[in-house]
């Protein structure tokens, strides 16, 4: 796994770690791409993303959250506000570009974005809520989580299925790869009742990026991923106490 950070770059770094500081956000955001597996897919990081970010967690404490029966998120969610979306739109055109080798024209187009909770009690999770995931089997479409809670937390993990050695999905192979993973779910059965953290006899973990209050995570959304969660500590459905994030995912389109 290989690092890029705009603060020290390398003459051995690949051209596509961000060049400059966003123009939104915390007034002086530092940007990190993480190189990893052997798909080689990227990672944009950037910590203290915002400069209001006390004042965005706070509007997350005082929201309702509620579950959601059409996906299979283990937790409860609230509408991000409507400001931060534009925000957060300013503050990735470039580092995403940059980043992933997208065309200068590239526009960006915010899709969901809403705080998240994971609350689901672990023996009651199925077996599609224990392995890593994909958002969609598109490379254009990129995840955002945006971690604001301040206690320590379990990050973000990264994974390759060990059998396909796949590390992303992608409209060719998303059938044959879910009708594989769906036969091994079963074959494990209740051995695989637990959340995602770390590796196990169907995943490997090959990278992970820590929690850390105002640090922004991006990624493709067809890269297998999971929160490293620990049923004990990260699984609270009070947004207080609880491993409070904003979630979001960005169409690159152009």
């Amino acid at each position: 796994m290989t690092r890029q950070t705009t603060q020290a770059p390398q003459p051995s770094q690949q051209p596509h770690a961000t060049k400059q500081a966003p123009t939104a956000g915390s007034p002086s955001p530092h940007i990190e791409v993480i190189e990893y597996g052997n798909e080689k897919n990227r990672i944009l990081i950037i910590d203290d993303a915002f400069a209001d970010c006390d004042q965005l967690r706070n509007v997350g404490l005082s929201k309702y959250f509620v579950g959601d029966d059409t996906n299979f998120y283990p937790g409860i969610r609230a509408p991000a506000p409507e400001d931060y979306k534009k925000k957060l739109n300013a503050l990735l055109q470039q580092p995403i570009i940059d980043t992933f080798s997208l065309p200068s024209a590239t526009e960006l187009e915010l899709g969901v974005s809403a705080y998240s909770l994971p609350a689901q009690p672990q023996e009651t999770l199925r077996p599609i809520q224990c392995i890593p995931h994909i958002d969609a089997p598109d490379a254009n479409q990129f995840a955002v989580v945006h971690y604001l809670a301040t206690q320590p937390f379990g990050g973000t993990g990264f994974y390759r299925h060990i059998e396909s050695g796949l590390e992303s999905i992608n409209p060719t192979n998303v059938k044959q790869y879910f009708a594989e993973v769906k036969q091994q779910a079963i074959q494990e059965g209740k051995k695989l009742i637990r959340y995602m953290n770390g590796s196990n006899t169907l995943f490997e973990r090959i990278a992970s990026v820590d929690f850390k209050f105002n640090r922004l995570v991006v990624y493709r959304s067809n890269c297998l991923h999971a929160g490293n969660l620990d049923a004990r500590r990260d699984i609270n459905a009070n947004p207080e106490m609880g491993r409070l994030t904003l979630n979001s995912l960005i169409k690159a389109k152009g």
